[in-house]
Parts: structure tokens; sequence; C-alpha cells
């Protein structure tokens, strides 16, 4: 809770200034599960009203922003796709992600209809190939020691030269949940439910298939996109 700033604001204590998807994502879950839920929910609430305030959803959005009633209006579904490559895979899932959550630990369906479109264009905006892979963001904390774990480097491209099981298995989680949440609360939401329903059962099946090894019994972090292969080394530290 320290690491929470006054508005919402999960950042980290150190030389950062701003706040990511992928970083807020695990306070708020324990925050939520650990009965604070005003707490937790100041967590994706900063970073709705953030990206109202800049005009979209960003990879990173300030973390001092001082928020003033009304808020601007925005058209979030007229914003899809993304066309910052760090939000084509991966961080736009938990924006979702953060809100079920919130829902599965108050009974508030509220807050997520109000936020309708934002969440909905966090996942319409992301890329999902013909073939139902998903880019890496390029911005994931992991990158540099599986980069080094594989050979490739600390500085490795991922999100140019594979494709990521990561985005995929956050996609179709966010958006099986979604769609859940549509029906158990009665919303009347018929065509972004078979989207969600569409899309996520699509995604599941091409990630099943790309990225699972049958020999190890566990699934590859990526395939090269050139050759298509698997690539089925873990990350590892050493």
């Amino acid at each position: 809770r320290v690491s929470i700033g006054r508005y919402g604001a999960a950042t980290q204590l150190s030389h950062y200034t701003n706040v990511w998807h992928r970083d807020a994502f695990p306070p708020t879950r324990v925050l939520f599960k650990s009965g604070y839920p005003q707490d937790a929910w100041s967590i994706p609430t900063y970073l709705y009203k953030a990206a109202t305030v800049e005009g979209g959803i960003g990879n990173a959005l300030s973390g001092d922003h001082r928020f003033e009633e009304p808020l601007p209006e925005v058209d979030w579904l007229a914003k899809v796709p993304f066309e910052e490559v760090r939000l084509l895979g991966e961080g736009p899932s938990f924006l979702p992600l953060m809100h079920l959550d919130a829902w599965r630990y108050t009974g508030d369906a509220a807050p997520l209809l109000e936020r309708w479109d934002y969440l909905m264009h966090a996942l319409r905006g992301q890329q999902v190939t013909e073939e139902g892979l998903m880019p890496f963001s390029g911005d994931e904390t992991f990158r540099p020691p599986y980069g080094y774990n594989i050979d490739r480097g600390l500085t490795y491209a991922f999100e140019l030269e594979t494709w990521s099981a990561y985005s995929g298995f956050l996609f179709v989680s966010a958006c099986e949940r979604l769609a859940d949440f549509i029906e158990a609360a009665g919303a009347d939401k018929p065509e972004d439910l078979a989207w969600l329903r569409e899309r996520a059962a699509f995604v599941r099946e091409r990630t099943d298939a790309a990225y699972w090894l049958e020999d190890g019994a566990y699934y590859a972090s990526m395939i090269y996109r050139e050759s298509r292969e698997p690539e089925p080394r873990a990350l590892v530290l050493p």
C-alpha cells in the first residue's frame, strides 16, 4: 500500500514516475483478496482516469495526475486497433482482468458496465493474426533475463521476432471472463458476447496448437516468426 499514491497510482518506489498495467495487476489482486477493496479499486480507477485525460490507453501513463470532474469524453471504440506497438499484446488484457476482480470480490457490476467501451477497447485493440497468434508487447519485465537464457542477448526484440504464448493466455482469460460477466450480470450485449466467445475459443485453440510441447508436457513461451518453431527453453535465472 505504501507504493500507491493518494489518487491510486501504483508505481515502483524508484526513479519511475509512470504506471504500467502489468505492474498494477498484482497489487490490485492482492488487495482485493486481503480485504482492502477500496485500496484495490483505486488502482484500476486511476488507470482509467489517466487514460481518459491522456486521450487513450497507453503502455505507460503518468503517475502524478490530479483529476478534475467531469472527465473528458473519449470515444474508446474509435481507437481500435491500437497504434502503439507495445499495446498490441499482453498489457491491455490486464485492464478487464482487474475490473473483473473488482466484480468478483464486491459483487458490484455497475463499474464494469460504466466503463464497458474502455474495457472492450483494451481487447479489440490488440493484434490477433489470422493464425490466432499474438505478439509480445516488447515491454515485459522478464525479457532481458529470458533473452540471456536463450542466447539472444539482453535486448532481443521479442515483439518483432516472435509470437507470445503469454499474450494469448492473458487475452483468452480476459475474453472468457468478460463473457461470463455479461451472462452473470444479465447485460444486454449480444454482439460483444458473441465476439468475446468467438475470440476466446479461436485464440485458445490456436495457442494450444502452436505452443504445447507434447514431449515435455508444457507450453513453449514463444515461437519464432520466421521458422514457426517453438522455443523450448524456459526462463530460468542463473
